[in-house]
């Protein structure tokens, strides 16, 4: 039986002679026709989705689904996490996780919404409980909440060709039941930092120690005056090393690969040495009181953070001198140790890589109690680490800050035109449109996918273009 053609899910029919049989509705021309939309995350991007879809757009149903107890995204999970990454049958359980100095490298200021500023940040770069709080009080002067739905899990979302629309399969994680969904367009803000992951270690759960993860952190961890080991020298590692050094008896860091290490983002506009600073409350005041001048200085922030796009440019001039300037610095902050330099120091331009902004942390490996170790892990057993040498380093605890899957494949099966699979289309090279469309994927669009450019600034001003380049798309749909 011959399929009749649709164009975004309306059927178009046709008359024995060929002629395309239609009939003229009883709208003004450009009515938008009834739309229904799913987001996957109340994350920022979720958020401000929400908030933009009802500022902007008519006659839509639009529901946000969240795994989470809570919205916020990585800094609600920067405050409780599952059990484990995996570890999401029945109800998620709780545990306070702020692992010790987490915060956000990139300013204040510069890390929230532009149509909610907040003049009131305590610190230059926040910490993470104050962001959380941040985002916790967008939905709840915006009621967000009553589009969004929490403890629920989409586990599988399938295009159907003829129907026009995405198929959904959701999880309720509070009673456990599965239910199907549909949608004309799927949205997926669901993020690339909160599938953490162990790292792949011969016996590493054998280990009879405290074995902590960064991303799933418990407040009755009490490590003073403990021999601990950190591995990872991603943006968890740097800001734990420094914290714990003063307070632990002593401290091992392995470092796998080199990283360019730099000061915080926007370090000009920083304390000395590109440190972190608290805000005065005359400043916090002078904020509140002349919104121009407030907004005159956002904008000095972000041009300084946009600045850095030019050193990710290969072999452009300010990729040369940024790499002769970080060199320098972390030589000199490394006290020019020739084992820590030849270990920590890339090859690869700076912007390779996104820099990791770590005040502290190369100082912190040339304190007496610090041993970097850039020897191979064989294995961890019970009374500690095994190194590739022979030599056992027995410790009380072992951190692991071995970042998240950021391979930008969602956890839950993906299927679109043609039973394509966006896995197995993404196995060898992830590619995007904008990063935010796939080849394949009708109606479906993501947040910070492949290419996106955050390697040199907020992700937030990039999530909130990408809403609008969304909004007008669905609004040309409808």
């Amino acid at each position: 039986m011959a399929i009749e053609p649709t164009i975004n899910g309306l059927h178009i029919g046709t008359k024995s002679d060929g002629a395309v049989d239609y009939t003229v509705t009883e709208v003004p021309l450009g009515t938008p026709r009834h739309f229904r939309i799913i987001t996957i995350g109340a994350g920022a991007s979720g958020l401000n989705m929400a908030r933009h879809i009802e500022l902007h757009m008519e006659n839509v149903e639009h529901l946000v689904y969240e795994k989470n107890e809570e919205v916020g995204g990585t800094w609600y999970e920067n405050k409780y996490c599952p059990l484990s990454s995996s570890d999401l049958v029945g109800r998620v359980l709780k545990f306070a996780l702020r692992y010790p100095g987490c915060a956000c490298d990139i300013p204040s200021h510069n890390y929230q919404f532009t149509w909610e500023p907040n003049p009131d940040w305590t610190n230059f770069y926040s910490a993470s409980r104050e962001i959380f709080n941040y985002f916790k009080g967008v939905a709840d002067k915006y009621e967000l909440y009553r589009y969004i739905k929490l403890s629920h899990m989409v586990t599988g979302a399938t295009w159907d060709e003829e129907e026009g629309i995405w198929k959904l399969r959701i999880k309720n994680l509070e009673l456990g039941d599965v239910f199907d969904d549909w949608c004309n367009v799927l949205i997926n803000g669901s993020g690339i930092l909160n599938n953490w992951k162990w790292p792949d270690i011969p016996g590493l759960h054998s280990f009879n120690g405290s074995l902590i993860h960064s991303a799933a952190w418990r407040d009755d961890y009490d490590l003073k005056g403990k021999k601990i080991a950190v591995l990872g020298c991603g943006s968890s590692g740097v800001q734990i090393v420094p914290t714990l050094q003063p307070d632990v008896e002593h401290l091992v860091t392995f470092i796998r690969t080199p990283t360019w290490i730099t000061a915080g983002f926007a370090q000009n506009k920083a304390g000395p040495g590109g440190s972190n600073f608290e805000f005065s409350k005359e400043r916090k005041q002078q904020f509140r009181n002349d919104p121009e001048k407030y907004l005159a200085y956002r904008k000095e922030v972000e041009g300084e953070l946009n600045h850095r796009f030019k050193f990710i440019i290969k072999d452009s001039p300010e990729q040369a001198e940024a790499k002769r300037f970080s060199i320098n610095e972390m030589k000199t902050k490394l006290n020019h140790d020739e084992h820590l330099v030849k270990h920590m120091v890339p090859d690869f331009a700076v912007g390779c890589r996104r820099p990791t902004p770590g005040n502290g942390y190369l100082e912190a490996l040339t304190k007496p109690n610090v041993r970097v170790v850039t020897d191979r892990i064989e294995k961890v057993v019970p009374e500690g680490i095994m190194l590739s040498t022979g030599e056992l380093l027995k410790v009380d605890a072992f951190i692991c800050a071995t970042g998240f899957d950021i391979s930008f494949c969602p956890r839950f099966s993906m299927v679109g035109r043609n039973a394509v699979s966006l896995a197995e289309q993404w196995k060898d090279k992830p590619e995007a449109y904008l990063s935010l469309a796939a080849a394949n994927f009708p109606n479906y669009f993501m947040f910070l996918g492949p290419n996106a450019p955050i390697g040199h600034g907020s992700v937030l001003p990039i999530v909130e273009h990408s809403a609008k380049y969304m909004i007008n798309m669905m609004k040309k749909m409808q």
